[in-house]
Protein backbone atom coordinates (compact mmCIF):
# COMPACT_ATOMS: atom_id res chain seq x y z
CA UNK A 1 0.00 0.00 0.00
CA UNK A 2 1.47 3.48 -1.18
CA UNK A 3 1.45 5.72 1.49
CA UNK A 4 1.87 10.08 1.06
CA UNK A 5 2.89 10.89 4.29
CA UNK A 6 2.62 9.73 7.67
CA UNK A 7 -0.90 10.19 9.90
CA UNK A 8 -0.55 12.36 13.53
CA UNK A 9 -3.35 11.95 16.17
CA UNK A 10 -5.58 15.30 17.00
CA UNK A 11 -3.93 15.03 20.01
CA UNK A 12 -0.20 15.69 18.53
CA UNK A 13 -1.75 18.22 16.56
CA UNK A 14 -2.86 20.16 19.44
CA UNK A 15 0.06 19.78 20.92
CA UNK A 16 2.58 21.19 17.78
CA UNK A 17 0.13 24.25 17.48
CA UNK A 18 0.52 25.15 21.03
CA UNK A 19 3.86 24.35 21.39
CA UNK A 20 4.55 26.51 17.75
CA UNK A 21 2.30 29.85 19.45
CA UNK A 22 4.46 29.30 22.52
CA UNK A 23 7.80 29.83 20.48
CA UNK A 24 6.12 32.83 18.36
CA UNK A 25 5.58 34.42 21.68
CA UNK A 26 8.92 33.88 22.82
CA UNK A 27 10.45 35.53 19.59
CA UNK A 28 8.53 38.19 18.90
CA UNK A 29 9.50 38.93 23.44
CA UNK A 30 12.75 38.51 22.92
CA UNK A 31 12.76 41.07 19.75
CA UNK A 32 10.87 43.68 20.74
CA UNK A 33 13.09 46.17 20.91
CA UNK A 34 14.81 44.72 17.76
CA UNK A 35 11.58 45.58 16.02
CA UNK A 36 10.86 48.92 17.52
CA UNK A 37 13.98 49.97 16.44
CA UNK A 38 13.83 48.27 13.05
CA UNK A 39 10.41 50.09 12.41
CA UNK A 40 9.70 53.19 14.83
CA UNK A 41 12.37 55.07 13.61
CA UNK A 42 10.52 56.07 10.15
CA UNK A 43 7.24 57.56 12.50
CA UNK A 44 9.73 59.49 15.26
CA UNK A 45 11.73 62.81 15.01
CA UNK A 46 14.69 62.30 16.64
CA UNK A 47 14.96 66.71 16.79
CA UNK A 48 12.12 67.06 18.53
CA UNK A 49 12.35 69.72 21.31
CA UNK A 50 9.66 71.80 23.55
CA UNK A 51 8.71 74.64 21.99
CA UNK A 52 10.09 78.33 22.52
CA UNK A 53 8.52 80.09 25.13
CA UNK A 54 6.63 83.09 23.57
CA UNK A 55 7.45 86.50 25.76
CA UNK A 56 4.41 88.06 27.42
CA UNK A 57 5.16 91.52 28.19
CA UNK A 58 4.03 93.21 30.88
CA UNK A 59 0.80 92.54 32.69
CA UNK A 60 -2.04 94.87 31.73
CA UNK A 61 -2.08 97.54 34.05
CA UNK A 62 -5.80 96.40 36.15
CA UNK A 63 -3.47 92.68 35.71
CA UNK A 64 -0.77 94.67 37.98
CA UNK A 65 -3.14 96.12 40.34
CA UNK A 66 -4.98 93.54 41.03
CA UNK A 67 -1.90 91.37 41.28
CA UNK A 68 -0.63 93.84 44.29
CA UNK A 69 -3.81 94.04 45.86
CA UNK A 70 -3.55 90.65 46.88
CA UNK A 71 0.14 90.39 47.65
CA UNK A 72 -0.15 93.77 49.81
CA UNK A 73 -3.31 92.28 51.41
CA UNK A 74 -3.59 88.38 51.76
CA UNK A 75 -1.02 88.66 54.18
CA UNK A 76 -3.86 90.64 56.56
CA UNK A 77 -6.30 87.97 56.28
CA UNK A 78 -6.57 84.71 58.09
CA UNK A 79 -8.54 81.37 58.25
CA UNK A 80 -10.71 80.81 60.55
CA UNK A 81 -11.19 77.37 62.60
CA UNK A 82 -14.07 76.19 64.98
CA UNK A 83 -13.43 73.41 66.93
CA UNK A 84 -16.54 71.32 68.95
CA UNK A 85 -15.99 69.09 72.05
CA UNK A 86 -17.01 65.28 71.16
CA UNK A 87 -16.20 62.03 71.99
CA UNK A 88 -15.32 58.56 70.79
CA UNK A 89 -14.89 55.30 72.46
CA UNK A 90 -11.87 54.17 73.78
CA UNK A 91 -10.53 50.98 75.96
CA UNK A 92 -11.52 52.81 79.37
CA UNK A 93 -14.85 54.25 78.21
CA UNK A 94 -15.66 57.64 76.30
CA UNK A 95 -13.00 59.92 75.95
CA UNK A 96 -12.93 63.81 74.56
CA UNK A 97 -12.68 64.68 71.43
CA UNK A 98 -12.13 67.98 69.86
CA UNK A 99 -13.70 67.64 66.21
CA UNK A 100 -13.56 70.81 63.70
CA UNK A 101 -17.11 72.16 63.67
CA UNK A 102 -16.81 75.00 60.93
CA UNK A 103 -14.68 77.42 58.96
CA UNK A 104 -14.39 81.11 58.19
CA UNK A 105 -12.33 83.80 57.24
CA UNK A 106 -10.89 87.13 59.00
CA UNK A 107 -8.57 89.73 58.82
CA UNK A 108 -6.53 91.69 61.14
CA UNK A 109 -7.85 94.56 62.62
CA UNK A 110 -4.62 95.81 64.98
CA UNK A 111 -1.39 94.91 65.93
CA UNK A 112 -2.35 94.26 69.55
CA UNK A 113 -3.86 90.41 67.92
CA UNK A 114 -7.38 91.24 67.61
CA UNK A 115 -9.19 89.33 64.09
CA UNK A 116 -12.25 90.33 63.26
CA UNK A 117 -14.88 88.51 61.89
CA UNK A 118 -18.76 87.26 61.44
CA UNK A 119 -20.64 86.34 64.37
CA UNK A 120 -21.64 83.48 62.62
CA UNK A 121 -18.11 82.32 62.30
CA UNK A 122 -17.84 81.84 65.79
CA UNK A 123 -21.11 82.36 67.50
CA UNK A 124 -21.50 78.32 68.01
CA UNK A 125 -17.82 77.70 69.58
CA UNK A 126 -18.17 81.22 71.23
CA UNK A 127 -21.75 79.91 73.11
CA UNK A 128 -20.80 76.26 73.95
CA UNK A 129 -17.33 76.84 75.21
CA UNK A 130 -16.05 75.79 72.16
CA UNK A 131 -12.08 76.82 70.77
CA UNK A 132 -11.16 79.32 68.10
CA UNK A 133 -8.19 78.51 66.18
CA UNK A 134 -6.66 81.38 63.67
CA UNK A 135 -4.10 80.41 61.48
CA UNK A 136 -2.23 82.91 59.59
CA UNK A 137 -0.77 83.53 56.21
CA UNK A 138 2.32 82.46 57.01
CA UNK A 139 1.39 79.36 58.20
CA UNK A 140 1.28 80.03 62.25
CA UNK A 141 -2.02 78.75 63.76
CA UNK A 142 -2.53 80.30 67.16
CA UNK A 143 -5.45 80.03 69.69
CA UNK A 144 -8.18 82.50 69.76
CA UNK A 145 -10.18 83.75 73.00
CA UNK A 146 -13.94 85.62 72.26
CA UNK A 147 -13.80 89.36 72.83
CA UNK A 148 -16.94 90.24 71.68
CA UNK A 149 -19.68 90.74 69.34
CA UNK A 150 -22.54 92.41 67.82
CA UNK A 151 -24.59 89.81 66.50
CA UNK A 152 -26.93 92.57 64.65
CA UNK A 153 -24.44 93.33 62.36
CA UNK A 154 -22.53 90.35 62.28
CA UNK A 155 -19.95 91.26 63.63
CA UNK A 156 -17.30 89.39 66.38
CA UNK A 157 -14.15 90.03 67.85
CA UNK A 158 -11.53 87.25 68.71
CA UNK A 159 -8.08 87.69 69.86
CA UNK A 160 -4.77 86.38 69.59
CA UNK A 161 -1.10 85.85 71.28
CA UNK A 162 1.54 85.68 68.38
CA UNK A 163 4.78 84.73 69.15
CA UNK A 164 6.43 87.85 67.19
CA UNK A 165 5.45 91.11 65.14
CA UNK A 166 4.27 88.95 62.32
CA UNK A 167 0.59 90.87 61.92
CA UNK A 168 -0.53 93.08 59.30
CA UNK A 169 -3.16 95.06 60.16
CA UNK A 170 -5.37 95.48 57.29
CA UNK A 171 -5.60 99.25 55.57
CA UNK A 172 -9.56 101.01 56.20
CA UNK A 173 -11.03 102.55 53.88
CA UNK A 174 -14.37 103.64 53.96
CA UNK A 175 -17.99 102.75 52.43
CA UNK A 176 -20.04 106.25 52.73
CA UNK A 177 -18.80 107.43 48.86
CA UNK A 178 -19.07 104.13 47.76
CA UNK A 179 -20.73 104.11 43.93
CA UNK A 180 -22.57 101.04 42.18
CA UNK A 181 -20.35 99.75 39.55
CA UNK A 182 -16.57 100.55 41.10
CA UNK A 183 -14.57 97.66 41.69
CA UNK A 184 -14.68 94.76 44.66
CA UNK A 185 -12.12 92.24 45.94
CA UNK A 186 -12.02 89.73 47.92
CA UNK A 187 -10.50 87.57 49.83
CA UNK A 188 -11.11 84.34 51.59
CA UNK A 189 -11.05 80.34 52.27
CA UNK A 190 -14.26 79.07 50.47
CA UNK A 191 -15.06 75.70 51.11
CA UNK A 192 -11.82 75.31 52.68
CA UNK A 193 -9.62 76.40 49.41
CA UNK A 194 -7.40 79.30 51.30
CA UNK A 195 -6.26 82.70 50.52
CA UNK A 196 -8.64 82.40 47.64
CA UNK A 197 -9.02 86.14 45.24
CA UNK A 198 -12.61 86.52 43.61
CA UNK A 199 -13.19 90.12 41.53
CA UNK A 200 -16.56 91.56 40.79
CA UNK A 201 -18.26 94.84 41.23
CA UNK A 202 -19.66 96.86 43.96
CA UNK A 203 -23.71 95.74 42.74
CA UNK A 204 -26.20 97.69 45.11
CA UNK A 205 -26.08 99.53 48.19
CA UNK A 206 -28.63 99.66 51.43
CA UNK A 207 -29.44 96.19 50.87
CA UNK A 208 -31.17 94.69 53.54
CA UNK A 209 -31.04 90.52 54.60
CA UNK A 210 -32.61 88.37 56.91
CA UNK A 211 -30.43 86.33 59.02
CA UNK A 212 -31.77 82.41 60.09
CA UNK A 213 -31.53 83.80 63.85
CA UNK A 214 -34.81 86.42 61.99
CA UNK A 215 -32.56 89.23 62.43
CA UNK A 216 -32.56 92.18 59.68
CA UNK A 217 -29.36 93.34 58.74
CA UNK A 218 -29.54 96.87 57.12
CA UNK A 219 -27.71 98.76 54.49
CA UNK A 220 -25.57 96.19 53.38
CA UNK A 221 -23.14 96.09 50.42
CA UNK A 222 -24.28 94.11 47.55
CA UNK A 223 -21.54 92.31 44.97
CA UNK A 224 -21.22 89.86 42.62
CA UNK A 225 -17.60 89.48 43.94
CA UNK A 226 -17.82 85.09 44.21
CA UNK A 227 -18.63 84.77 47.88
CA UNK A 228 -19.13 80.80 49.42
CA UNK A 229 -19.54 79.12 52.32
CA UNK A 230 -15.94 80.02 53.99
CA UNK A 231 -15.75 83.65 52.77
CA UNK A 232 -17.18 84.92 55.63
CA UNK A 233 -15.91 87.18 57.89
CA UNK A 234 -13.17 87.69 54.82
CA UNK A 235 -12.25 91.64 53.91
CA UNK A 236 -13.98 93.29 50.63
CA UNK A 237 -10.91 95.90 49.47
CA UNK A 238 -11.83 98.53 46.97
CA UNK A 239 -9.21 99.13 44.25
CA UNK A 240 -6.86 100.34 45.92
CA UNK A 241 -6.64 97.50 48.39
CA UNK A 242 -8.75 99.27 51.52
CA UNK A 243 -11.04 97.43 53.72
CA UNK A 244 -14.55 98.66 52.35
CA UNK A 245 -16.62 95.62 53.85
CA UNK A 246 -16.65 92.22 55.40
CA UNK A 247 -18.55 90.17 53.01
CA UNK A 248 -21.20 88.33 55.48
CA UNK A 249 -23.94 86.25 53.44
CA UNK A 250 -24.82 85.03 50.21
CA UNK A 251 -28.39 84.73 48.54
CA UNK A 252 -28.86 80.97 49.12
CA UNK A 253 -31.76 80.88 46.03
CA UNK A 254 -29.07 82.55 43.71
CA UNK A 255 -25.88 81.02 44.60
CA UNK A 256 -24.90 80.70 40.94
CA UNK A 257 -25.55 84.04 39.99
CA UNK A 258 -22.89 85.75 42.67
CA UNK A 259 -25.56 88.06 44.93
CA UNK A 260 -23.50 88.65 47.75
CA UNK A 261 -23.43 90.71 50.54
CA UNK A 262 -20.97 92.67 53.07
CA UNK A 263 -21.11 94.92 56.15
CA UNK A 264 -20.16 98.60 55.30
CA UNK A 265 -16.92 99.35 56.74
CA UNK A 266 -17.90 102.33 58.35
CA UNK A 267 -20.66 100.17 60.29
CA UNK A 268 -17.71 97.67 61.29
CA UNK A 269 -14.93 100.69 62.56
CA UNK A 270 -17.27 101.97 64.59
CA UNK A 271 -18.25 98.77 66.39
CA UNK A 272 -14.85 97.15 66.49
CA UNK A 273 -13.52 99.47 68.97
CA UNK A 274 -16.45 99.72 71.05
CA UNK A 275 -16.47 95.56 71.42
CA UNK A 276 -12.07 95.91 72.09
CA UNK A 277 -12.84 98.59 74.90
CA UNK A 278 -15.67 96.44 76.32
CA UNK A 279 -14.05 92.96 76.25
CA UNK A 280 -15.18 90.39 78.63
CA UNK A 281 -19.13 90.84 77.76
CA UNK A 282 -21.33 88.32 76.93
CA UNK A 283 -21.46 87.16 73.24
CA UNK A 284 -25.06 88.28 72.95
CA UNK A 285 -25.10 91.38 75.40
CA UNK A 286 -28.92 92.59 76.14
CA UNK A 287 -29.24 95.25 73.89
CA UNK A 288 -31.72 97.84 73.89
CA UNK A 289 -34.11 99.00 71.46
CA UNK A 290 -36.82 100.75 70.19
CA UNK A 291 -38.32 98.18 68.33
CA UNK A 292 -38.51 99.44 64.88
CA UNK A 293 -37.16 98.98 61.43
CA UNK A 294 -35.95 101.91 59.43
CA UNK A 295 -36.21 103.71 55.90
CA UNK A 296 -32.97 103.18 54.03
CA UNK A 297 -30.82 106.49 54.37
CA UNK A 298 -30.10 106.84 51.40
CA UNK A 299 -33.87 106.82 49.85
CA UNK A 300 -34.44 109.70 52.60
CA UNK A 301 -31.53 111.74 51.11
CA UNK A 302 -32.75 111.41 48.00
CA UNK A 303 -35.77 112.66 48.42
CA UNK A 304 -34.56 115.58 49.85
CA UNK A 305 -34.57 114.38 53.64
CA UNK A 306 -30.83 115.67 55.32
CA UNK A 307 -30.91 114.26 58.38
CA UNK A 308 -32.62 111.69 60.85
CA UNK A 309 -33.88 108.16 61.19
CA UNK A 310 -37.39 107.66 59.73
CA UNK A 311 -39.88 105.02 61.18
CA UNK A 312 -40.67 102.06 58.20
CA UNK A 313 -42.40 99.92 60.83
CA UNK A 314 -42.92 99.76 64.19
CA UNK A 315 -42.48 96.19 66.11
CA UNK A 316 -45.62 94.60 67.64
CA UNK A 317 -45.27 95.15 71.63
CA UNK A 318 -42.21 97.07 71.25
CA UNK A 319 -41.48 100.33 72.99
CA UNK A 320 -42.24 102.36 69.70
CA UNK A 321 -45.76 100.85 69.50
CA UNK A 322 -46.70 101.32 72.95
CA UNK A 323 -45.11 104.76 72.82
CA UNK A 324 -46.96 105.52 69.94
CA UNK A 325 -44.08 106.04 66.90
CA UNK A 326 -45.56 105.05 63.51
CA UNK A 327 -44.23 103.69 60.64
CA UNK A 328 -45.17 103.99 57.01
CA UNK A 329 -48.49 103.73 56.43
CA UNK A 330 -50.82 102.54 52.48
CA UNK A 331 -53.40 105.84 52.35
CA UNK A 332 -56.71 105.27 50.43
CA UNK A 333 -55.20 106.67 47.23
CA UNK A 334 -52.63 104.15 46.55
CA UNK A 335 -49.63 106.52 47.76
CA UNK A 336 -48.38 106.15 51.18
CA UNK A 337 -47.77 107.98 54.51
CA UNK A 338 -44.14 108.87 56.00
CA UNK A 339 -43.50 107.20 59.15
CA UNK A 340 -42.16 109.46 62.19
CA UNK A 341 -38.66 111.28 61.61
CA UNK A 342 -36.76 110.74 64.81
CA UNK A 343 -34.35 113.42 65.33
CA UNK A 344 -33.55 113.47 68.69
CA UNK A 345 -33.32 111.14 71.92
CA UNK A 346 -32.87 112.65 75.58
CA UNK A 347 -31.48 115.92 73.27
CA UNK A 348 -28.46 114.05 71.64
CA UNK A 349 -29.24 114.95 68.05
CA UNK A 350 -29.99 112.00 65.65
CA UNK A 351 -28.68 112.59 61.77
CA UNK A 352 -28.48 108.88 60.93
CA UNK A 353 -28.66 105.17 61.73
CA UNK A 354 -24.99 105.17 63.68
CA UNK A 355 -25.92 107.78 65.90
CA UNK A 356 -29.34 106.26 67.29
CA UNK A 357 -27.49 102.73 67.47
CA UNK A 358 -24.86 104.37 69.20
CA UNK A 359 -27.16 106.46 71.58
CA UNK A 360 -28.78 103.16 72.52
CA UNK A 361 -26.18 101.01 72.88
CA UNK A 362 -25.26 103.75 76.37
CA UNK A 363 -28.68 102.14 77.59
CA UNK A 364 -30.21 99.00 78.61
CA UNK A 365 -33.65 97.31 78.36
CA UNK A 366 -36.11 99.12 80.47
CA UNK A 367 -34.17 102.06 80.42
CA UNK A 368 -36.82 105.03 79.65
CA UNK A 369 -35.50 107.45 76.76
CA UNK A 370 -36.70 110.82 75.52
CA UNK A 371 -37.94 110.36 71.57
CA UNK A 372 -37.94 113.51 69.67
CA UNK A 373 -39.52 113.50 65.89
CA UNK A 374 -41.29 115.03 63.26
CA UNK A 375 -44.71 113.70 62.38
CA UNK A 376 -44.75 115.02 58.57
CA UNK A 377 -49.25 114.03 59.01
CA UNK A 378 -49.61 117.96 60.25
CA UNK A 379 -46.28 118.94 60.11
CA UNK A 380 -45.86 118.43 63.64
CA UNK A 381 -42.69 118.41 66.13
CA UNK A 382 -43.39 115.61 68.52
CA UNK A 383 -41.77 114.07 71.47
CA UNK A 384 -42.16 111.06 73.86
CA UNK A 385 -40.78 108.96 76.68
CA UNK A 386 -40.25 104.88 75.55
CA UNK A 387 -39.32 102.41 77.96
CA UNK A 388 -36.93 100.35 75.56
CA UNK A 389 -37.15 96.73 75.60
CA UNK A 390 -34.56 94.12 74.67
CA UNK A 391 -33.73 93.89 71.32
CA UNK A 392 -34.66 91.09 68.90
CA UNK A 393 -34.02 92.81 65.97
CA UNK A 394 -31.96 95.54 64.92
CA UNK A 395 -33.32 99.21 64.84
Amino acid sequence: MSSFGSVTSPGENRFRWLLLAVIVALGLYLSRNSLSRAFLPSLGDPNAIPRAITPRGDLAADEQATVEIFESVSPSTVFVTTLAQGWRQGLLGMEPLTVPQGTGSGFVWDEKGNIVTNFHVIASAARSGGQCRIRLKNGEEYPARFVGADPDHDIAVVKIEPKSNVLRPIPIGTSKDLLVGQKAFTIGNPFGYDYTLTAGLVSALGRSIQTREGREIQNLIQTDAAISPGSSGGPLLDSTGRLIGMTTAVDARALASNIGFAVPVDVINRIVPELIREAGQNVAPQQASLGILVIDERLLRANGIPKGVMVRKVEEGSAAEKSGLKGVAPLANGSVSYGDLITAIDDAPIDNMLDLRGILRKHKPGDTVRVKFDRFEGGQKQSLDAELVLASSPQ
